[in-house]
């Protein structure tokens, strides 16, 4: 039987051993490091796809219902549309902060083993695993959008100071980032409401109301007013462009706060 905590690890060490390759590449400036790093990326996240699709046969619970299972999962997201994203938008300048959150999330899924909600009475179970699935996923969604906004920022401020050289110059053009950014926002914010959802029937069929009027739920009604409006002036009030990546970081920021709220 396979160890999964030692693939786990295996895949961290190759996420982190790929890290190292793109600093090497922003520090020395030789591109060769980042087609390296990219090649460890991928190999990394093939063998992470193995070890979770084996890990869901092996397992006696329902797959994606601990901590591990989903932030390998979201590790695993994030390592695929970065790959992605390089073929087709030459996201390779974006490497540095795109692994490092993937070993983020790598090294947290192995702080955890089992979350409570395998504790909870089985007739609301099935709402708090997509709800918890959910919500990882939105996440890991929304970091892309967060790492093209930063990008974005970084790219707008070189080229307004003249100054577009070095690994900024191999960045996507803004135009490009900005389309990312709004995509990852429209995809979070669909996993975002689906996350209410689902957290909303696991406390009617719990507690027998949809709302238990505690600061996660209010925190994440008020989020999604937040990111519905930003959307929604984003099409209406051309809030494209500079504008609309500032206020979507306010919003990462309190989406990070909701996830550590949430894990306690």
């Amino acid at each position: 039987m396979i160890s999964f905590p030692s693939a786990f690890l295996a895949v961290l060490i190759l996420y982190l051993v790929a890290t190292l390759l793109y600093l090497l590449r922003l520090i020395l400036g030789r591109p060769i490091f980042s087609v390296l790093g990219l090649r460890i990326v991928i190999f990394a996240a093939l063998l992470q796809s193995l070890a979770l699709v084996a890990h869901a046969f092996q397992s006696d619970r329902p797959f994606i219902s601990s901590y591990l299972e989903n932030y390998q999962l979201s590790s695993l997201v994030l390592a695929v549309f970065f790959i992605v994203l390089c073929f087709t938008k030459r996201f390779y300048a974006a490497g540095p902060l795109f692994v490092t959150l993937i070993d983020v999330f790598c090294i947290l899924s192995l702080s955890y083993d089992h979350p409570d909600l395998l504790m909870e009475p089985a007739r609301g179970r099935g709402y708090l695993i997509f709800h918890l699935s959910s919500i990882f996923l939105s996440l890991s969604v929304f970091a892309i959008g967060l790492i093209s906004a930063i990008l974005f920022l970084i790219a707008e401020k070189q080229i307004k100071t003249k100054q577009h050289h070095g690994w900024v110059a191999k960045l996507p053009p803004l135009a490009s980032l900005d389309e990312v950014h709004h995509k990852a926002l429209y995809a979070g914010f669909f996993l975002f409401t689906f996350s209410i959802l689902t957290g909303a029937g696991f406390s009617k069929v719990t507690t027998g109301h949809y709302i238990a009027e505690n600061f996660k739920q209010i925190l994440s009604f008020v989020l999604w007013v937040f990111f519905a409006v930003l959307l929604n002036f984003r099409v209406r009030q051309g809030w494209q462009g500079h504008k609309g990546v500032i206020l979507s970081l306010t919003g990462f920021v309190g989406l990070v706060l909701l996830f550590f709220v949430g894990l306690k």
